[in-house]
């Protein structure tokens, strides 16, 4: 009977190893690695900052024209993150004229 748990273990842990191994190749397959290319608009969709500074520093390196930002209300921060954002991409460099904000949540 032990024999049998042990050769079940054995079975179960070489299938764990061979799932783990797969999982980077097929990640790999499943993320898209295109280049970057000049666009008209982009969308920082609301939530965290680094959103708002890749749209920022896709912008300063002139790969888009205008940076638009949705609607969302943060709790956490007691803020509408669209007027933050704004602030934060005007601060490095965006200029207002080149940003639109969603007016109202969908």
């Amino acid at each position: 009977m032990k024999s049998k748990i042990w050769i079940l273990f054995v079975i179960l842990a070489c299938l764990s190893c061979c799932c783990l191994i797969m999982l980077q190749p097929i990640g790999n397959n499943l993320v898209v690695q295109d280049e970057v290319q000049k666009t008209d608009l982009i969308a920082a969709v609301s939530g965290p900052e680094y959103r708002i500074l890749y749209a920022s520093e896709l912008y300063m390196k002139g790969l888009v024209n205008t940076v638009f930002f949705t609607v969302g209300f943060s709790e956490k921060n007691n803020r509408i993150e669209a007027s933050w954002s704004k602030y934060v991409v005007e601060t490095h460099g965006v200029l207002g004229r080149q940003l639109r904000l969603m007016k109202t949540q969908p």
